[in-house]
């Protein structure tokens, strides 16, 4: 729902719009993953997750 109204507003083409979609996911993904594995090494793992 959010690639057409992507697409529209920035007048880009769908499969750009999609394109754009896809990489901020991943991006967001990879984001996600490093916060958390650095918060992880600097306060370290709580004894539930040992």
């Amino acid at each position: 729902m959010v690639v057409p109204v992507m697409a529209w507003w920035f007048g880009i083409t769908l499969l750009e719009a999609l394109a754009t979609e896809i990489s901020v996911l991943a991006f967001l993904l990879l984001f996600t993953f490093a916060v958390n594995w650095l918060f992880d090494r600097i306060a370290g793992l709580p004894d539930s997750a040992r």
